[in-house]
């Protein structure tokens, strides 16, 4: 993956995740992505490298209080979820691109996205 300079970085109301979560999927959706997890009492995990994004789903508290991230081409290969999220932060790049997401669940361990 080529690195890609981030030149913003912005944190999204949880009030606005469905929306920003299902307009990522529709515009993002075959691009690699990268899945990582850091964890204070795990350390840091790369669970995903260069896999097409298939989709991410974020249900609110009324409906589960989960993020799904799937992974996948014609058909979802593997699913990670974060449960319980915090915060969500999106790093883009000079041309507007959304390069990076770091979300955050109760726990404090951190899922980060990137994008390429």
């Amino acid at each position: 993956m080529t690195e890609q300079t981030i030149q913003e970085t912005q944190q999204i109301p949880q009030e606005q995740w469905l929306a920003f979560f299902d307009h990522l999927t529709k515009n993002y959706k075959g691009c690699s992505l990268a899945i990582e997890v850091t964890d204070e009492d795990i350390g840091d995990e790369n669970l995903v490298q260069q896999s097409p994004l298939a989709s991410i789903t974020y249900d609110p508290p009324a409906k589960g209080n989960d993020l799904m991230i799937a992974i996948g081409g014609d058909q979802v290969n593997y699913a990670h979820t974060v449960n319980a999220p915090k915060a969500v932060w999106v790093a883009k790049d000079i041309s507007g691109q959304v390069v990076a997401i770091d979300i955050v669940d109760h726990n404090g361990t951190q899922t980060i996205l990137r994008l390429s």
